[in-house]
């Protein structure tokens, strides 16, 4: 049985072959020690013969089987590290979507994964292909001709293949819908050896992988691609569409009212000629505003934008507002309400005063002449609060945040615009770290309520 068990570890830890040499040396000591007579390789007992054979074939089967386990476990064991690989390298590569900083992150993990200096070269990298052609036609032209041979015929390449074995780098390629993509290159240490065949499956496994994730990441960029293109499509559209009509309407009201000023067999009393200017001016202030619209909202998306905050009263920013539509104000009937004793409030005066005059025209456009409006202003909290409100058509639902888009405009209102006054607002509320919020008033109509952060403790003003 001491024999029997010793053959079963050699079995285990040391393989078949081992085990035979060991289950036939040990019935020739346990006849050479043991059985008389002694130190002789005689047999004087036949039925020592028989369990001479059924030692040996016991301890065969039992080399044999352990061996088989042996062999099991170290393909458990591989299939195993195979299998972690894999999802390690998956799972870095679902970090590297749309990303190729992280392809290169992945591929450096692959690297320390299978003892490899690994790179992607890819197919779309133009000026990177170049470059590596420029540098191994002059020093290693084997290389070149192996990564050549990839990219034309999506073959492996390179040590350990049959095309360009005298090659130090292994090149796979990294095919995807039926097209190469890129390659996958290994480098090894010099003194390794060749790869075996479930070895070189392992590797092409992870080249698979990588070209998937390669595929995604192109076509994820392409996607994007062609999201901005027909974003800015939809944009240009939007913008051409408005202006041409905003900017149609005061040209014409110009030219018709400057053409009957220069008709020199006119006449006009004094109050006709000053009705005309007016018109002019109305309409040429009115074809400002939408410019200095358009310019306030390229600044917002480009990061112009500066905030230039000082402490400030809210009701002057109020009344200069106002000065500027008094005008256009005087079609609807006007409640001003400022709560007392404000406090000034850390803030960007031509800013505020610009999101406040893009409130007001936007509820003087969709309400009819004669119909309230209402501004109020006072202290919330840590800040000082704007209200807009007005009893017009309101909002239809779900347009309470959507309203605040670019190129958005209230679908019940019935006016035409270039819907950037409010977007214009909410940037910047937003730079001044605030909030902006639409609603529905009850009765009808819609409140636009902005609050603007204090900005600290504000200094004192003593009174006159």
């Amino acid at each position: 049985m001491v024999y029997l068990l010793g053959i079963m570890g050699i079995a285990r830890w040391g393989g078949f072959g081992p085990a035979v040499l060991a289950s036939v040396s040990g019935i020739l000591a346990l006849d050479y020690f043991i059985n008389p007579p002694y130190f002789s390789f005689t047999v004087d007992n036949p039925k020592i013969w028989l369990t001479f054979f059924v030692m040996l074939v016991v301890s065969l089967l039992i080399s044999a089987l352990a061996s088989r386990l042996r062999e099991q476990a170290q393909t458990a064991q591989e299939k195993e590290m195979r299998t972690s690989m894999l999802y390690d390298l998956s799972r870095t590569l679902a970090d590297s979507r749309g990303n190729d900083l992280a392809l290169d992150i992945a591929a450096r993990h692959l690297g320390r994964t299978v003892g490899a200096r690994v790179r992607i070269l890819l197919s779309e990298s133009k000026g990177w292909l170049s470059s590596l052609e420029t540098e191994l036609k002059n020093s290693s032209p084997v290389e070149w001709k192996a990564i050549e041979r990839v990219f034309q015929g999506g073959y492996k390449t390179g040590r350990g293949t049959n095309l360009f074995p005298q090659a130090q780098g292994l090149y796979l390629p990294l095919i995807a819908s039926q097209q190469v993509l890129g390659i996958l290159e290994f480098h090894f240490p010099v003194d390794q050896v060749l790869f075996s065949t479930e070895e070189m499956v392992r590797l092409e496994t992870l080249a698979s992988q990588m070209a998937v994730a390669v595929e995604r990441n192109i076509l994820s960029r392409q996607a994007e691609d062609h999201r901005i293109a027909a974003e800015n499509e939809k944009n240009r559209s939007a913008l051409l569409s408005a202006v041409s009509h905003d900017l149609r309407t005061p040209l014409t009201a110009i030219v018709g009212a400057s053409s009957s000023l220069m008709d020199p067999h006119a006449s006009f009393s004094p109050e006709e000629r000053s009705q005309l200017s007016r018109t002019i001016y109305e309409e040429a202030d009115r074809m400002n505003r939408l410019i200095q619209n358009l310019l306030d909202m390229t600044r917002l998306e480009s990061g112009a934008l500066r905030v230039k905050k000082e402490w400030q009263s809210a009701e002057e920013v109020v009344g200069a507002a106002l000065d500027l539509l008094k005008r256009r104000l005087s079609t609807h009937s006007i409640t001003i309400k400022i709560q007392p004793d404000l406090p000034l409030v850390s803030m960007d005066a031509l800013l505020v005063e610009q999101l406040l005059l893009n409130l007001m025209e936007n509820a003087l456009n969709h309400t009819p002449e004669g119909t309230p409006i209402e501004l109020s202003v006072r202290r919330e909290g840590n800040g000082i609060e704007f209200k807009v409100s007005d009893r017009g058509p309101g909002l239809a639902p779900g347009e309470e945040i959507s309203i605040f888009e670019k190129f958005t405009r209230g679908s019940r209102s019935g006016q035409r615009g270039v819907g950037l006054g409010l977007s214009i607002c909410r940037g910047i509320t937003t730079a001044h770290g605030g909030t902006i919020e639409a609603a529905n008033r009850p009765g009808g109509g819609s409140a636009f309520t902005v609050l603007l952060p204090i900005g600290g403790t504000p200094p004192t003003v003593q009174e006159e």
